[in-house]
């Protein structure tokens, strides 16, 4: 039986450049970079410059439903959590490119 008050749309609220500030200031300093190769200490250097691209990039892709194809790559590293290494569901994920981590952010 359908639940006639649930919605099955959702709606994202647009990101701006305050918020894509706030995620570059967050990012880890050393970490590994993924298969784009650049740095999050790059990335904090040159943050007001690349906030508003990356806002338009981002809005857009929300508001389209598109997504560039090399933010659709991804390396995803498995990180231990805890008990037997031994077993698959003793790891999570963790996605090592910064791009994407926008994304997942601003969503």
């Amino acid at each position: 039986m359908k639940n006639s008050h649930i919605s099955a749309t959702c709606f994202l609220q647009p990101t701006d450049r305050e918020e894509i500030h706030q995620i570059i200031g967050k990012l880890g300093s050393g970490k590994s970079p993924g298969h784009d190769n650049i740095k999050s200490d790059i990335v904090k250097m040159v943050a007001h410059e690349i906030s508003y691209p990356l806002m338009i990039l981002l809005n857009h892709s929300l508001s389209t439903g598109k997504v560039p194809t090399d933010m659709k790559i991804a390396k995803v590293v498995p990180i231990y959590k805890k008990s037997s290494p031994e077993e698959f569901g003793k790891y999570r994920p963790d996605y090592t490119d910064l791009f994407k981590k926008f994304g997942t952010h601003c969503t």
